[in-house]
C-alpha cells in the first residue's frame, strides 16, 4: 500500500511489491504468486484466509511504504492465511539508496519466518544498482510497462533510457528498454523497423552485463519467437529464462505462446495452464487459453472461455473472431463496437471481414483500400499482416499474398500466427502459402 496517498507514488509501492515477489521467488521451495494476481486485493477489506484460498496462497506477505524526502518508511507482516495469525512483522526506516539492501533483508527474514533455508552465498535481491535514481526511474517505467498503452510504453522506454544513462551497468533498465520496444512491437503500436533494432540492441547490453538476466533470456526468447521466426533458438531463450527464474509466469506465457504458433497447442495450453499456477488470477494467461483454443478451431471452447473474463476487455478480439468464424456475425460486430471506438483499426478490420462474409465483398473492399492507403502516406502505422489475413477473408488472394509477403520482409510480428490463424484459411491450397511458410520454419 502506498500511504502518501498521491497516484504519484504508486509506482514505487508497485516497484517494491514486483521486487519483493521477484526475490521470494528465487528461493527454492516456493511457488510466489505473480504480483498481478496479488495485487487485485490491494486496499481491499477481505479476509485474509479468503484472499489465501483465492490464490491457492498459504502466507500473505503484505505492507505499506510512506515517503518523507529521501527517507522511507516500511511496515511489513507476513501472515499465515490459514487462521490469519502474523507469523512475523517489522519496521524498516531506510533511504531510497538503501532500498534494494531492504528488500533483500525482507526477503530473508520472510524465508526464515516460513522455514525455508537460505544459503549462505545466495542473494535472492539483486542489487543491481547502488544509483538511487537509476533504481527509481527504473520503477517508474515498470509501473508504466504494465498499463500497456501506447503513451504509457513510449514514456516507460524514456523512463528504461534515461536509468541506463544514470547507470550504464544497469542490466534491468536495458531489459526494461527492450521489453518496451519489443511488446509495442509485437502489438502492432510501432512499426518492427522502428522498435526491433532499439530492443535488439538494449537486450545485447543487458546479457553483456549479465548473462544469468531470466528477464532478458525471455525477452530475447519473445523477439526470436515473433520478429526473427527462429523457433529452436526460441524455445532454447524461454527454457534457459525459466531455468534460471522458475516462477516467471511471463516467461511460461510467452513460451506457450512460440509452441502455439508452431501449432503444438497442447504443449502451449501446459504452458499457458503453468503461467495460471503462478499468476491465478491473470487475465492475460485466460486470454492465452482463448487464443489457443480459437487457434485449434475449438471455437466453442474459446467462447467460453472469453466469456468468463471479467469485463471481456482483454481478449475481446479474439472473442469476436470465434464468433464471426461460427457465422454469428451480429455477435462478433457488437462485441467489437463494444471495446472499439468509430475509426478503430481493429473495428475497420473486422467490419470489414464481417461485411466480406456476409456478401457484401466490394464494400469490405472499400474499407481495406482506404486503410492501405492511410498507410501508405504514413498516417498511422497499419500492419501488412492485419491487411494480408483481412484481404484473404474478403477471398482477395492476390492483395492477400502481396500483404503478407510485404509483412514478412518487415519482419511484422502480426504474420506469426500465420500457421495457425483461420484467417488464411482460404489461402492454404495455393502454393505461396506453403512457401512463406517454408521461409518463416514454420512448413513441418
Amino acid at each position: 500500500m502506498n500511504l502518501n496517498g498521491g497516484s504519484a507514488d504508486e509506482y514505487l509501492s508497485d516497484g517494491i511489491a514486483e521486487e519483493l515477489t521477484t526475490g521470494l521467488a528465487q528461493l527454492g521451495g516456493l511457488r510466489v504468486v505473480a504480483a498481478t494476481s496479488a495485487f487485485q486485493f490491494r486496499g481491499k477489506s477481505e479476509d485474509v484466509r479468503k484472499i489465501g484460498q483465492a490464490l491457492d496462497a498459504r502466507a500473505l506477505l503484505e505492507g505499506s511504504i510512506s515517503q518523507s524526502g529521501d527517507g522511507l518508511r516500511i511496515n511489513v507482516q507476513l501472515i499465515n492465511t490459514l487462521d490469519g495469525y502474523h507469523l512475523w512483522s517489522k519496521t524498516y526506516d531506510t533511504r531510497a539508496a538503501d532500498l534494494l539492501a531492504s528488500e533483500r533483508e525482507i526477503v530473508e527474514e520472510t524465508a526464515h519466518a516460513l522455514r525455508v533455508p537460505v544459503p549462505q552465498s545466495f542473494r535472492s535481491i539483486r542489487l543491481d544498482t547502488k544509483n538511487p535514481e537509476a533504481h527509481d526511474l527504473y520503477l517508474q517505467g515498470r509501473y508504466l510497462w504494465s498499463k500497456r498503452d501506447l503513451a504509457d510504453m513510449r514514456e516507460s522506454a524514456q523512463l528504461f533510457e534515461r536509468a541506463t544513462q544514470a547507470d550504464p551497468n544497469y542490466a534491468l533498465a536495458y531489459a526494461g528498454v527492450a521489453d518496451a520496444y519489443a511488446v509495442m512491437s509485437t502489438n502492432a503500436q510501432m512499426s518492427p523497423a522502428e522498435a526491433l533494432p532499439r530492443a535488439k540492441a538494449a537486450l545485447q547490453r543487458a546479457l553483456e552485463i549479465d548473462p544469468n538476466l531470466a528477464q532478458a533470456h525471455a525477452t530475447m526468447g519473445l523477439l526470436k519467437s515473433q520478429c526473427e521466426w527462429d523457433w529452436p533458438g526460441a524455445e532454447q531463450e524461454f527454457r534457459r529464462a525459466i531455468e534460471l527464474q522458475p516462477n516467471y509466469a511471463e516467461a511460461h506465457h510467452w513460451a506457450g505462446l512460440d509452441y502455439m504458433f508452431m501449432g503444438k497447442f497442447d504443449v502451449a495450453e501446459a504452458e499457458f495452464r503453468r503461467a495460471q499456477v503462478l499468476d491465478p488470477l491473470s487475465l492475460m494467461n485466460t486470454e492465452a487459453l482463448e487464443e489457443n483454443f480459437y487457434s485449434a478451431r475449438r471455437y466453442d471452447d474459446a467462447i467460453a472461455t472469453g466469456r468468463r473474463i471479467p469485463g471481456q476487455y482483454i481478449g475481446f478480439v479474439t472473442l469476436a473472431s470465434a464468433y464471426m468464424f461460427k457465422g454469428m456475425y451480429g455477435e462478433a460486430m457488437q462485441i467489437t463496437n463494444r471495446f472499439t471506438a468509430e475509426g478503430d483499426l481493429l473495428r475497420l478490420l473486422r467490419t470489414a471481414e464481417v461485411t466480406a462474409l456476409s456478401g457484401n465483398r466490394a464494400g469490405a473492399l472499400k474499407i481495406l483500400e482506404e486503410l492501405e492507403q492511410t498507410s501508405h502516406a504514413n498516417k498511422r502505422y497499419v500492419s501488412p499482416a492485419y491487411l494480408g489475413f483481412a484481404y484473404a477473408v474478403a477471398g482477395e488472394k492476390e492483395r492477400a499474398f502481396a500483404s503478407l509477403e510485404k509483412a514478412y520482409r518487415q519482419h511484422d510480428p502480426a504474420l506469426t500466427p500465420l500457421k495457425v490463424n483461420p484467417e488464411a484459411d482460404s489461402l492454404r491450397s495455393d502454393p505461396r502459402y506453403v512457401q512463406l511458410l517454408t521461409k518463416m520454419g514454420l512448413n513441418d
